[in-house]
Parts: structure tokens; C-alpha cells; sequence
């Protein structure tokens, strides 16, 4: 199935696409809100401004996909690979993150309020200007994963190599 392919079925309100391979499509400022992509192959896919809220997307490839500015409010992506992603500015709010590999991805200005990072994999993931980490789960340093609730972030800091420390209030 190729892109054109994808958005005929979805006009005709299917929803399940689940396993389906679009890696490298272009689907920037596609409307696939509440679609099922569970599975789904979607490394190197251009989705800047795509609109995928409530959409389920566990254990989806998006490993160096563009999601620039897509809303993925409310989406299940656990377990997905986001690994060297771009998400600069993406709406992440009320995301289920749980054990996504989102390491090297860019989360720039990425709003990541009530979203569930437990168990995420962090390491060399850029989260500079991200809105709202008051995420249920987020590891202390980046490549580490703790199993602790923490409220909201106090302040994070970024360092040349690559690493991130989040500083937490309990």
C-alpha cells in the first residue's frame, strides 16, 4: 500500500491500517486522527503538521521520521520507535509514550503535558523548550530508565555531549 492508496481507503472512513508499510511516504498535513497503525512501517515518512490525535501507533517503526508540528495528542504509541525522529514542536499532550525508544530524536518545543514516558529510552533525545514535563515517568539522566512518579520538572539542562539531567519536585 502506498500513500495515495492509504488516504482513498481512509476517505471512505476505514481506520484500520494496522501493519501497513509508508516508509519514506510523504504524508505531511494528512488528517489520520483515531486511525489504527499498530505495527505499522513508517521510518523515514515525511508527517510534518499530520494530524494523528487519538491514533494507535504501539510498537510502530518511526525510527528518522519527520513528525515536525504533528498533533499526536491522545495517541497510544507504546512501545514505538521514534529513534532519530524529528518531533520539533509535535503535540504530544496526553501521549502514551510507555517504553518508546525515542533516543536521538529531536523533541524541541514538542508540548509533552500528562504524556506517560515511563520506561522510555531517552539517551541523546534533545528536550530543549519542550512544554509540560510533567510527564507520569522520565528518566533522571538521559539513557536511564527509573520507574519513579515525579510531578512536575523544576528545570532541565542541556550539555554538549549529547546528555540531558531533568531536575524534578516530588
Amino acid at each position: 500500500m502506498n500513500a495515495v492508496e492509504l488516504l482513498k481507503q481512509h476517505s471512505t472512513k476505514k481506520r484500520d491500517f494496522s501493519g501497513v508499510n509508508l516508509s519514506t511516504s510523504n504524508l505531511n498535513d494528512v488528517d489520520l486522527s483515531q486511525v489504527d497503525l499498530t505495527k505499522a512501517n513508517l521510518s523515514g515518512a515525511q508527517l510534518k503538521g499530520a494530524r494523528l490525535s487519538g491514533s494507535e501507533l504501539k510498537d510502530a517503526n518511526l525510527v528518522n521520521a519527520d513528525l515536525s508540528y504533528a498533533n499526536l495528542s491522545n495517541s497510544n504509541l507504546e512501545g514505538v520507535d521514534l529513534s532519530g525522529a524529528i518531533l520539533r514542536g509535535a503535540n504530544l499532550r496526553g501521549a502514551n509514550l510507555r517504553g518508546a525508544n525515542l533516543r536521538n530524536a529531536n523533541l524541541m518545543y514538542a508540548n509533552l503535558t500528562n504524556s506517560n514516558l515511563s520506561s522510555a529510552e531517552l539517551k541523546g533525545t534533545n528536550i530543549k523548550g519542550a512544554i509540560g514535563l510533567d510527564a507520569k515517568v522520565v528518566p533522571l539522566l538521559s539513557g536511564s530508565r527509573v520507574n519513579q512518579s515525579f510531578s512536575t520538572v523544576k528545570y532541565s539542562e542541556r550539555f554538549f555531549d549529547g546528555s540531558a539531567k531533568i531536575y524534578f519536585t516530588l
